[in-house]
């Protein structure tokens, strides 16, 4: 039996395959010892894990991302790590004996769920830019800029909600209309900008900008509703600072998927531990670095991927 297949302990194995790595990085044509036992020297630190860690093993935008993460989008880490990760080489990691129809959901809530992290992010860039803040905005091509930025922003929540739906119905046990409903005041806001009609932004001359108090659903007639509002109700209509609108929807929204990938980690859970199952940490270096290197490869939303998909 091959050393490499014989039964030893799955931590042993990973752990020899580190030092493969590092062997092979040794620099045999110039003799570069110095450099190479540096590299032994930082095993214990990047080699001997057993388990992941967003901010090493994630990918370019999970890493980049890794501290927002873990302070203010803790329970998609923690999902991550229970059931997505990464090889080195942005795919997902393996977990053994998983049944080849349930795998192919969990590569369908990895890309649904990655697109909610994007997209998350994406918003909170606007947020961070100060688009919608207090501005002298005089030009139509700044107030044509605005608007692209609000409908840039709502077309984000509309993503963000239907990959949760789509994430939702890749798990087990989990009802799908309790989850989507969740997210029905932040979609019904994103119809208004989206397929509503243009509403009234006003624009003060000390640079304040605000905006009509969004209703919830066509029932709530305290704000700009979707089927009854129309511009002389601006008049009489409560309003808000823009980036009072923006920045509060956009907390309330990461708070609710904290919440809903808090369910999403329990429910996956449950089945690992039914069936005895876990995700296996096989991140390794030489597969990364051969991403790094690749002349094929693709950048996909800022990703290297020779496969041309995210997983």
């Amino acid at each position: 039996m091959d050393e490499l297949d014989s039964p030893a302990p799955l931590k042993g194995r990973l752990r020899f395959n580190r030092l493969i790595d590092i062997w092979e990085t040794f620099d045999v044509t110039n003799c570069n010892f110095k450099k190479w036992l540096q590299s032994v020297a930082t095993f214990n630190q990047f080699y001997m894990e057993t388990e992941f860690n967003i901010k090493e093993h994630g990918d370019q935008l999970e890493r980049e991302y890794a501290d927002f993460l873990q302070k203010h989008f803790k329970t998609y880490v923690a999902t991550w790590k229970l059931y997505i990760g990464n090889r080195g080489d942005n795919t997902k990691s393996k977990i053994a004996d998983y049944p080849s129809e349930r795998d192919e959901k969990r590569q369908q809530f990895s890309e649904n769920t990655y697109t909610i992290l994007q997209s998350l992010i994406l918003i909170s860039r606007l947020i961070e830019k100060d688009v919608f803040s207090k501005n002298t905005i005089r030009s139509l091509t700044e107030k044509l800029d605005l608007q692209d930025n609000l409908m840039l922003y709502f077309t984000h929540i509309g993503r963000i909600r239907d990959n949760v739906v789509g994430a939702t119905k890749c798990l087990l046990d989990i009802n799908v209309n309790k989850v989507e409903s969740q997210l029905e005041d932040f979609f019904y806001k994103r119809h208004i900008f989206v397929h509503g009609k243009t509403i009234p932004i006003i624009f003060k001359t000390n640079g304040e900008i605000y905006l009509p108090v969004l209703s919830k659903d066509n029932n709530d007639k305290s704000g700009w509703n979707l089927r009854e509002s129309n511009w002389n109700d601006v008049k009489w209509l409560p309003k808000e600072e823009l980036h009072v609108t923006t920045s509060q929807l956009y907390c309330q929204l990461l708070n609710m998927l904290n919440q809903i990938f808090g369910e999403f980690k329990k429910k996956i859970e449950k089945e690992l531990k039914q069936n005895n199952l876990k995700l296996e940490f096989d991140w390794s270096h030489s597969n990364l670095k051969a991403l790094e290197v690749d002349a094929n490869s693709i950048d996909v939303y800022g990703i290297a991927n020779k496969k041309n998909i995210k997983w």
